[in-house]
């Protein structure tokens, strides 16, 4: 797979379609690699890509069976939620996998350390608040789509490095 750096903290990386599996798996991947060494994972996405809210809710019966998901909220707009780190990272890659595809814009942020999650929220929620600002503010990294369907965004805080992640993606 190829990516592009754009300056020191930020990767994109294209192009995922939800309907090719290798491309889901690599994905899959490097939600797995990020995920490595970090303590949490705060999920907020926005906006459905479509009307339809079947594919929220069966994620969000997955997430509720599954267990380990903690403060689930989902308003027909924005679903957010959070993981802590002993959950089995394998089984939430898939989760997110799925999100990515569902919504416009996810944001995932995977924190080296576990913070008030009301706080996180607060920060993945406000149209103000960029990668960037989470990133200088809070360390780890945190991936996102913006515009492109198939192009998945990641930014990491100064202390971070990209490397586990171009790795998986040369060897892709």
């Amino acid at each position: 797979m190829n990516y592009n750096s754009h300056g020191t903290n930020t990767i994109s990386i294209g192009c995922f379609d939800e309907f090719d599996v290798n491309r889901s798996k690599n994905l899959m991947r490097i939600f797995y690699e990020l995920k490595k060494g970090t303590d949490c994972l705060y999920v907020c996405c926005f906006r459905l890509c479509s009307a339809d809210e079947s594919a929220v809710l069966q994620i969000i019966d997955k997430c509720t069976t599954m267990g380990g998901f903690k403060n689930i909220e989902f308003d027909g707009f924005q679903l957010s939620f959070f993981v802590d780190a002993n959950f089995e990272f394998k089984v939430i890659a898939k989760v997110l996998s799925e999100l990515f595809f569902t919504f416009e814009s996810p944001f995932f942020f995977f924190s080296k350390r576990a913070v008030n999650n009301e706080k996180v929220f607060q920060f993945l929620s406000d149209s103000v608040a960029s990668s960037s600002l989470i990133t200088s503010l809070l360390t780890g990294y945190v991936a996102y789509k913006e515009v492109e369907d198939d192009i998945l965004w990641i930014r990491k805080s100064e202390s971070e490095s990209f490397e586990c992640i171009t790795k998986q993606l040369e060897q892709s």
